[in-house]
């Protein structure tokens, strides 16, 4: 979650266009209004730490952690400029295998069902 903080101030990986509230703009880059993806990764991410910091004591709560991460990366990814070039970047090709290494890693080891529960 920091180092999208690190990409905003530094004005790379923008956004859509997008003239809606928040939007920033980049006098460096596109110079065009953008929807603000890395501070909405930061803030998604930074949740996602929370809940599984609060729930670290779960069995399989690292899978948990990287099942949302992967999702929510390859989700968020839709909202980067870069996707405008291509049907699936380099960070969903990973997230997807991210996704599928956790998932059969949960399976076999187990998680608690309380976990499920969010």
């Amino acid at each position: 979650a920091i180092t999208k903080i690190g990409c905003h101030f530094a004005g790379c990986c923008g956004g859509l266009p997008y003239e809606g509230h928040f939007h920033v703009i980049y006098p460096d880059g596109l110079n065009i209004p953008q929807f603000p993806v890395q501070i909405t990764e930061t803030a998604v991410f930074l949740i996602i730490f929370l809940v599984c910091h609060f729930l670290r004591e779960k069995k399989g709560i690292e899978y948990i952690t990287l099942i949302l991460v992967a999702v929510f990366k390859f989700s968020l990814d839709y909202l980067r400029y870069d996707h405008l070039s291509v049907s699936l970047t380099f960070n969903q090709k990973f997230s997807i295998a991210l996704l599928a290494v956790a998932i059969v890693m949960a399976f076999f080891i187990g998680i608690d069902t309380d976990v499920c529960l969010l």
